[in-house]
């Protein structure tokens, strides 16, 4: 007998009334969640079985994500209906990694002499431009922002664009930060194994530049999305103290007691009482090596004889920018500084190492002897260069366009003046020990 209509609705009317009939059903037993389909578990390898009890807790990890997101309104005049409501005030508290769980899962798999080469592969692929740093951070914040701005109904834009297509669309100066100022001393850094490949993978940079990388990522997707910027993000109180007290704070805790009276008082700080006399190290200054003159220009240079890593933006040019992008670039001179001191030391040392030669030479001829004349110093000069160039980069991490002063070796300010009579010492102090080898 033909039947004209079918006794049960068929699977699209139930899928158009109810969707999630179309779902897996799950059940869990002894804390596994897997799916129930008796037709393919037997013939699924044990792995095969494993991915895809994996995969059906991640689509319920994010169902319960996403209902933790709402929240009801129970009103008595009104039904109870979950509403979305987005947090864009909210930064990721965690910061993805370069590669992800997989990717680390199959580098742990690998032989230990192959698994250095792939992750110095994948942190230059990730410092090669800002660009690629910029998508990186920017990515996950983009999907969270989108989806909850949707969720939200407050909007009918589906606003299609990725990270990638965010980056023409920058400013300058972000566009100076992240290939400057990020990417460039990510680069330096791991040039100079000051940071090491696994770090670089796993924190996605430096970790102490992850909360600036984050407040610019946000701000850029934030624009995009029309929705408020966050503030930015506030400085650490030893940064916003002045320079005396934070390198005091500094210097106390890090070296032997005393010394940071003895430092400070080299740079000529009011209010500090002056250190006894310590026994020295090195014979008296003969009487006819003449001093200069606090009166007259400490010094002058020409650009050639400068040390030239320290050398990319001129004086001029940070002093007439404004607002970001002159933040942005006293950030990039304060991170080309290490945290030895050794580089500020250079700065002052290869200009007077250039002009002892007739006509003067290049600074590029003259860096192997500089740094054979810090290796030659003791330890006491070397924690007064250290100390120097912490409260030099405290002023120019915070945006303090006054921290350009210790850059002006012509300058007669007291600080600069100590630093010059420090790198004549070390310069007649290397001549001696010639004579005497000699």
């Amino acid at each position: 007998m033909r039947r004209d209509t079918p006794l049960r609705p068929t699977k699209s009317r139930y899928a158009s009334i109810v969707p999630f009939l179309r779902r897996p059903r799950v059940r869990v037993v002894s804390n596994v969640t897997h799916t129930r389909n008796s037709k393919t578990d037997s013939a699924l390898a044990p792995g095969a079985m494993h991915w895809k009890r994996r995969e059906t807790e991640k689509s319920i990890a994010e169902v319960l994500h996403s209902a933790a997101a709402m929240t009801i309104d129970a009103s008595p005049d009104k039904p109870t209906t979950p509403t979305v409501t987005p947090r864009f005030a909210r930064l990721p508290s965690r910061v993805t990694p370069v590669l992800n769980e997989q990717q680390l899962e199959h580098l742990q798999a690998l032989a230990s002499a192959t698994r250095p080469r792939l992750l110095k592969a994948a942190a230059d692929d990730f410092a090669s431009s800002g660009e690629s740093v910029f998508v990186h951070y920017a990515a996950p914040i983009l999907q969270e922002r989108r989806t909850a701005l949707l969720k939200s109904g407050t909007t009918n834009i589906n606003y299609f664009k990725t990270a990638s297509q965010l980056w023409p669309n920058l400013p300058d100066e972000e566009q100076v930060f992240w290939n400057e100022v990020i990417a460039r001393q990510l680069r330096l850094s791991l040039m100079q194994k000051s940071l090491s490949y696994d770090e670089c993978v796993k924190y996605a940079g430096k970790i102490e530049d992850v909360p600036t990388c984050l407040f610019y990522a946000e701000a850029a997707v934030c624009r995009y999305l029309g929705i408020e910027e966050p503030d930015p993000p506030k400085p650490d109180l030893a940064a916003t103290a002045d320079p005396v007290t934070y390198a005091m704070a500094v210097v106390i805790d890090a070296v032997k007691p005393g010394a940071a009276r003895e430092v400070l008082t080299n740079f000529g700080f009011p209010g500090v009482a002056p250190p006894p006399q310590a026994e020295q190290e090195w014979e008296e200054e003969d009487e006819d090596w003449d001093s200069l003159d606090p009166s007259q220009p400490r010094f002058e240079c020409t650009r050639d004889m400068m040390y030239r890593p320290l050398t990319r933006f001129t004086l001029e040019d940070v002093r007439r920018a404004e607002g970001r992008l002159q933040f942005m670039m006293l950030r990039h001179l304060s991170g080309r500084f290490d945290n030895t001191g050794r580089e500020l030391f250079l700065y002052y040392v290869v200009p007077r190492l250039c002009k002892q030669y007739t006509p003067p030479r290049h600074s590029n001829n003259v860096l192997g002897l500089a740094r054979e004349i810090w290796a030659d110093l003791i330890e006491r000069e070397k924690e007064t260069w250290w100390a120097a160039n912490v409260m030099f980069r405290g002023e120019l991490e915070k945006g303090d366009e006054h921290g350009l002063v210790f850059m002006e070796l012509g300058s007669l300010d007291g600080k600069v003046i100590s630093l010059h009579d420090m790198a004549e010492t070390a310069l007649k102090l290397h001549e001696k020990k010639k004579m005497k080898v000699a």
